[in-house]
């Protein structure tokens, strides 16, 4: 389980590291010291970042003169691999939802049930756009009964009577 939550805690900041907008990606350590008690960082976030090598890098910002932190290269190699991969699969997507949707009752879920698992399901990042959004004759969003609740429903599923 320690291992499941190491993993949780590089992905988070693999994924605050993608999202900068330098070049190449960055984040700054002091960022990541201000986020360490919701990343549950105990022993702060340099000790995290020197437990994965592999992964990532510190250096010192050329023109902020402050610790900062990138992927390594092997580690956006992969990054790269796997948002590939995920594109590719785009088919085998939807067809997932399809069949987690089939067997609700209503033929909807919540969406923030599908974001709970959306990586065990082996969903792209932007799936809304990528997989929901692409397919409006199979997918559609409603809004709940709540405020801030989304429902995702199947639509035609004679599509899918192979």
């Amino acid at each position: 389980m320690e291992k499941y939550k190491n993993l949780l805690k590089v992905i988070s900041i693999q994924d605050l590291i993608l999202a900068s907008q330098s070049t190449p990606p960055s984040i700054s350590i002091d960022f990541l010291h201000r986020l360490s008690q919701k990343l549950h960082l105990n022993r702060g976030p340099s000790a995290f970042l020197r437990t994965y090598p592999h992964i990532f890098h510190i250096f010192t910002h050329p023109v902020n003169l402050q610790p900062y932190c990138t992927l390594t290269p092997a580690a956006r190699l992969i990054v790269r691999q796997e948002s590939d991969a995920l594109n590719k699969s785009t088919p085998l997507a939807v067809t997932r939802l399809v069949k987690l949707l089939s067997m609700s009752l209503t033929k909807k879920l919540p969406l923030r049930a599908i974001f709970k698992v959306w990586r065990e399901l082996g969903l792209p990042d932007n799936f809304e756009d990528s997989v929901i959004s692409r397919n409006p004759d199979i997918f559609s969003l409603r809004d709940g009964n709540e405020p801030n609740t989304h429902y995702l429903l199947l639509g035609d599923t004679d599509l899918f009577a192979h």
